[in-house]
């Protein structure tokens, strides 16, 4: 079997999948660092690619819970999507080169994928082709055949970028311009599964059986209409016409010589029908139309005395309660916290687990929280969105904004989590250059019954901006069918922003106490 393997294109280097494993269908997926126990920050976002109905692996590969370990972090963004769907494809064929595994063909992917498999333009292509050259070089040097797949609107820069080294003949460097995902699995030689079709069922078709007894009651009827015709005046005609109805509905009523093989008794022969009989020896009787007996008066309606009858009672209990709308779900418990790198100490020592990061609440401003970017030492925000019972059902949505204003633009990062019974967290990346706060918003449905996010609801969602006037018409509306909505917001401003530039306050004793590690709340937005 040709092994082949994937590395995903990344701003900061290539990053090569290194194993897929299958988890248990109720936890999370997860991507995870060299095998260790380190969630990347993608992970969230990489569940919600996974997972119905927001996902694409579970639904065409059916598992719905993964853990990819990969070779370096990434941090942030959606380009990693192509090459996790290669790798998904590859792993459910048994053709993905895991760990050390020898192989001849690598593929380098980048690309964001949308629900239909529809590849989406990448940024940062200047930066992957620049972190990208000296393991292409490498993978040359022992004979590989790589193949690049990028977004046909990419293409350009590509193609223009590694011609120097797609010019040689062997071994062979190709790049692959593409519109969907369906064309990278064509030209790996992978079919995509679909999802399972839903067919009517077939229409009996009407047997031999069947059509003998239309048969027999056509016939009948003619035999009753002869014998109708013959209690009024005789003629030798009409009993032969009878006599060759009897026979040809013998026939019909005969059992199959299958069946009598089979062990069934053959039907009785029907003897002499009164109704056929000579007339000469006693004539037959004409059938009386029948009478319709004049409808009875109404009555009146009264209402039953209701009898105590415990089974009955529960019965209608349950009913009711299936016809009555789910009721509102105790409050939800958000909760923010953000993890810093201690003193002397990088975030990246943080995710690795090497030093134990520092756990605070956030500084708030009203309803508002905030969070500090100061000497870059905020590793990442941590939200838990938590019901009052784990048995209560939980959909959640993360929207972030650092391009401009929410009330003007559309969020450039949005990751869905649920429905689904229990907890829904993130842990939110921080962006590495900020010039402008960013916001964020978090919007939680909750209900005690199972429901569906259904696409207008997805698009009414959407519609939410933070201090919108549609956020109460949407939670009122939604209250109506049982689900509550929550809403948390909070920002992360720019280091120059975050810095206290105060001078110390004195004391009750006169000393001035000067604490760098608290933020004090920014002027307000002109």
């Amino acid at each position: 079997m040709n092994l082949v393997r994937i590395i995903i294109a990344t701003t900061q280097g290539p990053v090569t999948v290194q194993r897929i494993t299958e988890e248990d269908p109720v936890v999370n997926s997860v991507v995870c660092l060299s095998g260790k126990a380190v969630a990347l920050a993608i992970s969230p976002a990489y569940d919600a690619f996974v997972r119905n109905p927001t996902g694409v692996i579970q639904r065409h590969y059916g598992h719905p819970a993964f853990r990819v370990d990969v070779s370096e972090k990434i941090d942030e963004g959606y380009s990693w999507q192509l090459g996790l769907f290669a790798a998904h494809a590859l792993y459910h064929s048994g053709q993905l080169a895991q760990q050390d595994q020898a192989c001849a063909r690598t593929v380098i992917a980048t690309g964001e994928l949308d629900r239909d498999l529809n590849l989406l333009a990448v940024s940062g292509n200047e930066e992957k082709t620049a972190a990208l050259r000296s393991a292409i070089e490498a993978l040359v040097e022992k004979s590989v055949a790589v193949t690049l797949v990028v977004p046909k609107q990419n293409a350009a820069h590509w193609i223009s970028h590694f011609s120097d080294l797609t010019d040689r003949a062997s071994p062979s460097i190709e790049i692959l311009p593409i519109e969907t995902a369906g064309q990278l699995l064509d030209h790996l030689g992978l079919s995509l599964p679909g999802q399972p079709q839903h067919r009517k069922p077939a229409a009996p078709q009407p047997t031999a059986r069947g059509k003998s007894s239309w048969l027999a009651a056509a016939l009948v009827f003619l035999i009753g209409a002869v014998a109708v015709a013959g209690g009024s005046s005789y003629h030798p005609q009409l009993k032969a016409l009878s006599d060759q109805a009897l026979g040809s509905l013998q026939a019909l009523l005969a059992p199959s010589p299958s069946e009598n093989a089979a062990g069934e008794k053959p039907a009785p022969v029907a003897g002499p029908t009164p109704g056929l009989a000579d007339p000469a020896e006693k004539p037959p009787r004409a059938i009386p139309a029948p009478v319709e007996k004049p409808a009875p008066p109404p009555q009146p309606v009264t209402r039953p005395t209701p009898v105590e009858s415990g089974p009955l009672i529960a019965e209608r209990d349950v009913l009711v309660a299936s016809r009555r709308p789910a009721t509102i779900a105790a409050p939800l418990r958000i909760e923010l916290s953000e993890r810093r790198a201690p003193l002397g100490f990088s975030c990246e020592e943080a995710h690795q687990m090497a030093i134990e990061a520092q756990v605070r609440p956030p500084t708030m401003r009203g309803a508002i929280a905030l969070f500090g970017k100061a000497n870059d030492k905020l590793c990442t925000v941590e939200v838990l969105a938590k019901a009052a019972s784990n048995s209560d059902h939980v959909f959640g949505r993360y929207q972030r904004w650092t391009q401009g204003r929410p009330r003007d633009t559309e969020p450039d990062k949005v990751i869905d989590l649920g429905p689904r019974q229990g907890p829904v967290s993130w842990s939110v990346d921080i962006p590495n250059q900020l010039s402008r706060p960013a916001v964020f918003q978090i919007l939680i449905l909750s209900s005690n019954k199972a429901f569906e996010v259904t696409d207008q609801m997805h698009r009414r969602l959407a519609s939410i901006r933070p201090g919108s006037d549609q956020l109460i018409r949407l939670q009122n509306r939604l209250r109506a069918d049982g689900i509550k909505l929550t809403t948390r917001q909070f920002r992360i401003l720019p280091e120059r922003r975050s810095r206290t530039t105060r001078p110390p306050q004195a004391d009750a004793t006169g000393a001035g106490q000067f604490q760098p590690e608290r933020l004090t709340s920014p002027p307000s937005a002109r």
